[in-house]
Formats: C-alpha cells, sequence, structure tokens
C-alpha cells in the first residue's frame, strides 16, 4: 500500500525555483527582526553580567550565566514554534506554573518576609516568573478565539485570577501587579468592546485603594516617602538617596577604577536587582545606563512590530502582550531608580539578578520569533485582516512609553549635571563617617 508524504505548503513561485521581490524582501525582514531582537537583548544580558560581577564577582555571574545558557537553549528551540503549537505550549506553561505556585504556597522557601522560591539543592525556581508567561500565552488563546466577547472576558479573568491570587498570598505584590497590568493590556489589545471594558476600569480605580491593606511596612514606607518626596540619609527616603548619589558619581564612563568605588558601592542596597540600573551607571557610566535603556526600548518595538506577523490572532496577541510587558517592566524599574516611581521590586528584564526571570523572558522573545517566522513563511494560509484585527493601541502605546523614557533620561541627566556636585559630596561624606 503506497503512502504519499504530505508536505507543508509554501510561498507561492514564480517560476522553478523562484520567488517574487516582494517574498524575498519579507523573508529579509523577517530575518533582521531576528538579528535586531537578539541582538538588543545579548545587550541587555552582557550588561547585566558585567554589574553583577562588580557586585559579587564571579560567583553571581556563574549562578546567571548558567539560567541564561537554559535561556538562550530555550529561545533556540521555540524559534522553530510554530502556530499550532501555541496552544499547547501555553496550556502547558499555565498549568505548570499554578501547580509551582501552590507547591510554593506548601513547602517554598522564605526569605525577605515572603515565600516565593522552591529550592531544590543548589537550583531556585520562582514560579511567578513562570506565571508571566503561562498566562500571556492562555489569555492570547482565549481572547483571539471567535467566542462572543463577553465569554472571553469572563474565561479570562477566571484564568487569570488564580495566579495573580497565588501569588499576591506569597507575597509578592510587585508580580501580582504585573500579571494585573498584562491581563488589562491584553483585554485593550483583544479589542474588547469598551462598554465591557470600562465598567471593568471603574471597578478597579474603586477596589484600588483597599489594596493599601495588603502591604507590608516597608512598603507603606516607600509609597509614604514617595508621596512626600522625602530623600534623606535616614528613613525610607535612604534608598531613593542612595540611587540618585550612584547615578551622579557614575559619570559618563563609571567610576570603577576609582579607589572610593568599593566603599561608595556598599551604600547602594539591591544593586544585583531593584537598583541594578543604577549600579550600572555608578560602575560603568552613563553610557552604558543608556545603552541598556535603548536596547530595552528598541526591544519593546520589535516585538510591537512582530505584532504585525503572525498568521493568527492568537500569535499577534503573544507578540503585543510581551511588548506590553517589557514596557511595564522597564518603565517601573527606571522610574523607581530616578525616584519618579516608587520602588517596587520590579528587576529591569534581563539586567538584574534573577535566573527564573531570565530563562523565561528568553523562552518568551523565542515564542514570539518564532510565531511571527512562521506567519512571514506562511503568508497564503493567514486569515483575512478583517477575521484577524491587529492589536488594538499598541503602537500608540510604545510611542507613550518611548515619550516617557525620553523624559526620565532627561531627568537622569539633570541629576548628574545640575545636582552631580551636591549628590557627590553626599557620598563624600557617607565614605568619611564610614
Amino acid at each position: 500500500m503506497l503512502s504519499v508524504e504530505r508536505s507543508e505548503p509554501g510561498p507561492p513561485f514564480t517560476g522553478p525555483g523562484r520567488r517574487t521581490g516582494r517574498e524575498l524582501r519579507r523573508i529579509a525582514r523577517g530575518l533582521t527582526f531576528d538579528v535586531v531582537a537578539v541582538l538588543a537583548a545579548s545587550v541587555l544580558l552582557v550588561l547585566g553580567l558585567l554589574n553583577l560581577h562588580a557586585v559579587g564577582g564571579a560567583s553571581l555571574v556563574t549562578q546567571q550565566l548558567t539560567a541564561v545558557a537554559l535561556g538562550l537553549v530555550l529561545l533556540a528551540g521555540l524559534l522553530a514554534a510554530r502556530a499550532q503549537l501555541l496552544p499547547i505550549l501555553g496550556w502547558a506553561c499555565y498549568l505548570g506554573s499554578v501547580g509551582l505556585l501552590v507547591a510554593v504556597h506548601l513547602a517554598g522557601s522564605t526569605a525577605y518576609g515572603a515565600k516565593r522560591w522552591l529550592f531544590a539543592g543548589p537550583l531556585s525556581l520562582q514560579p511567578s516568573e513562570l506565571a508571566k508567561l503561562g498566562l500571556l500565552l492562555v489569555l492570547a488563546q482565549v481572547l483571539g478565539s471567535n467566542r462572543p466577547a463577553g465569554r472571553r472576558v469572563v474565561l479570562a479573568l477566571a484564568l487569570a485570577l488564580v495566579p495573580i491570587g497565588l501569588t499576591a498570598v506569597q507575597p509578592d505584590l510587585s508580580t501580582a501587579a504585573l500579571l494585573s497590568a498584562l491581563t488589562l493590556a491584553m483585554l485593550v489589545l483583544a479589542r474588547v468592546p469598551w462598554r465591557i471594558l470600562l465598567p471593568m476600569l471603574i471597578a478597579a480605580a474603586l477596589a484600588a485603594p483597599l489594596a493599601v491593606e495588603l502591604l507590608r511596612p516597608y512598603q507603606l514606607d516607600r509609597l509614604h516617602a514617595f508621596l512626600s518626596g522625602s530623600v534623606s540619609s535616614q528613613g525610607p527616603g535612604f534608598t531613593v538617596l542612595q540611587a540618585h548619589v550612584a547615578l551622579a558619581s557614575g559619570g559618563l564612563l563609571g567610576m570603577r577604577d576609582d579607589p572610593r568605588y568599593p566603599v561608595l558601592a556598599e551604600y547602594l542596597p539591591g544593586r544585583q536587582n531593584d537598583l541594578a540600573l543604577a549600579s550600572l551607571v555608578e560602575t560603568y557610566g552613563l553610557v552604558a545606563g543608556a545603552l541598556a535603556v535603548v536596547a530595552a526600548l528598541l526591544l519593546v518595538w520589535r516585538l510591537a512590530l512582530a505584532s504585525r506577523g503572525p498568521r493568527t490572532r492568537q500569535g499577534s496577541l503573544v507578540a503585543a502582550g510581551l511588548a506590553a510587558l517589557f514596557a511595564a517592566e522597564i518603565l517601573v524599574p527606571v522610574g523607581g531608580n530616578l525616584g519618579l516611581l516608587p520602588i517596587a521590586g520590579v528587576p529591569f528584564p534581563l539586567l538584574g539578578l534573577g535566573g527564573t526571570a531570565a530563562a523565561v523572558h528568553l523562552a518568551a522573545l523565542g515564542v514570539v520569533l518564532g510565531v511571527r517566522r512562521d506567519g512571514a513563511r506562511h503568508r497564503l494560509w493567514s486569515m483575512p485582516k478583517w477575521r484577524n484585527p491587529r492589536p488594538r493601541l499598541l503602537r500608540a502605546g510604545a510611542v507613550v512609553a518611548t515619550c516617557v523614557l525620553a523624559g526620565f533620561s532627561a531627568y537622569g541627566w539633570q541629576l548628574h549635571a545640575v545636582d552631580g556636585a551636591t549628590l557627590r559630596a553626599v557620598g563624600d561624606v557617607q565614605m568619611t563617617r564610614c
């Protein structure tokens, strides 16, 4: 009995072995996208490793490199992903992360007043980071389906509440807030009608003050310090003051070789995570800090543009949602390092210490690049535009994020140029007292 092997359909040919000029240009754009996005992520990884080496030496670098190597393997493997694999991958990540979050609640390790990690010998895992990818993928599947709008919203909220609730009780309020922001962004990007969204937004705004009751004392101190504009050498304003001193002391090329550096750097708390950007500037200068911000912003824009490539709504929503998540993870720590936003415990993506976060972010990037290339190769099988509308307001959001980061950068330059002498004097006084 003979069997006929079915080959996967490809782009049309104009003749034997020849493609049209438009197809070649489209493929070239796809390859360029891959190179630029991966290059931007690589810049962030290298800068993060340089900062970790300055903070903790070879031990921290080795720890982070192990997770980065795993993330790069996942990225390379997921580059071959196709749109048909997204549901399987999404539900596997979602259910796996929920199971691990339950395991954290039952047998997790407590550090810094929170139970967020699972340890197996020298290895550690933070399931709330995996929950970001799992929630992103399942929301894309649900909100990109053909179900009625009301059913899509109810199912999406039900799915989101599980990891958000499990993360909030750890407590990891910063990640819970990011998961909530991701859910809201996905609802907007998926073109859920405003008659459904608007009442939800009003209810969320009215319930927001109740979230203050969930904050711990040190978090309330940070919030009060931010609202009062307190920047002092004592109390909750100490962290912001040290971040300002670090940003002003770094200069253009940093003070890594300055004999005062080891003592001054010790005053900066959270150098490997929350204040990694301030530490990078202090160590390697404003040039390194600007490079990190530009690379991160470039990655956001590439992800936003990637949402136009996939041939399914689900693929488009995955790229758009990841762009929104990256933008939030960049704006919050940059604003916190500058004192323009409360320090919320959100590390700069791919820059701070966090093996699970690095591996998950690289895997998510691999998913987006994979479905984008899948769409470029199989454009014949794309859905019509009227059945596959592009995510709403994504480019406008990217423009807003760019403008906000430009404003943050201008303020950072002012700290260096205008207030730099005063802040450096504060640092010298601290070192003299020490």
